[in-house]
């Protein structure tokens, strides 16, 4: 997760104020879904590695439904 964010932070820094930019956080945005919380919809409480690795865990197995569960303080409350 750490070794992501900072990849986020390196390319947005090199393109910001070109007019890259936009077309990148939104390519972005369409295919990381961490990288859409955290950084489009602004919820930096989705740094952590429990909702990081959800994110993937979604990405590459997705069943074509959306699982809803409480996930209140993220891997305290983990449903077994």
């Amino acid at each position: 997760m750490k070794e992501a964010v900072g990849v986020y932070n390196k390319l947005l820094q090199e393109v910001r104020g070109t007019d890259n930019y936009f077309p990148l956080v939104a390519e972005l945005g369409r295919q990381d879904r961490f990288f859409l919380l955290a950084y489009i919809l602004h919820r930096p409480d989705v740094i952590d590695p429990f909702i990081y690795d959800r994110c993937r865990e979604v990405e590459t197995d997705s069943d074509g439904f959306v699982d809803l569960y409480d996930v209140r303080e993220f891997s305290d409350n983990w449903l077994d």
